[in-house]
């Protein structure tokens, strides 16, 4: 699907100047194991660890891309709509959340994201347990308190001593609690009231 579409915009003659990202979903099922720099990379779609939010991200823009490469700049999904007004000249709104990386892809330093933060509510499932969380490169911190070496232990599976790295641990609990009033309580409302109908625990 993608190949046609490149191909369509070649034929309309606005290939070289048209901006195409493609970005992936959510972690591929856990069923299906990929090669990721030369490894085994087992799928965990939906998951809130490296396998259900490292996705891959490409863009291509003939006209401003001249060099190919690797980015290792974080990226979230709300920076996809300061990045597509810059590269078209059109003003970004005043209220958002994300951080263009238009620079990034013209091969600028640009002004990376030192955080990333992301809240998880997964519906009409046994546990619907929130997990709120924010992570830098290095990183990842939990809400209630959890924090993980990504650097070493890149799949969560054994979290830090509480006196772990309190600077970064310090820095992490900021970027949550900057969004700590945004997640509206209705979806747990509404899976409490589900539960209670299905006869099922919550």
């Amino acid at each position: 699907m993608i190949g046609r579409l490149d191909t369509r915009l070649g034929e309309l003659g606005i290939r070289e100047n048209t901006l195409l990202m493609f970005i992936g979903d959510n972690g591929t099922l856990g069923r299906v194991t990929s090669r990721f720099k030369g490894t085994d990379y087992l799928g965990g779609k939906g998951s809130t660890t490296a396998r259900g939010t490292h996705v891959p991200c490409i863009a291509s823009w003939p006209a401003v891309m001249k060099n190919s490469g690797v980015n290792r700049d974080l990226i979230g999904g709300a920076d996809f709509l300061p990045t597509i007004c810059e590269a078209a000249g059109v003003v970004v709104p005043a209220v958002c959340d994300g951080v263009s990386f238009l620079p990034q892809l013209r091969g600028e330093t640009g002004s990376p994201r030192e955080a990333i933060y992301l809240g998880s509510s997964p519906r009409l499932k046994p546990d619907p347990t929130v997990t709120e969380f924010a992570f830098d490169l290095g990183h990842k911190l939990c809400r209630d308190g959890r924090l993980y070496d990504l650097g070493k232990d890149p799949f969560e599976a054994t979290p830090l001593n509480s006196d772990a790295a309190p600077g970064v641990r310090g820095k992490l609990r900021e970027v949550i609690e900057r969004y700590s009033a945004t997640r509206p309580a209705e979806p747990d409302v509404q899976y409490a009231e589900y539960c209670e109908r299905k006869g099922r625990k919550k």
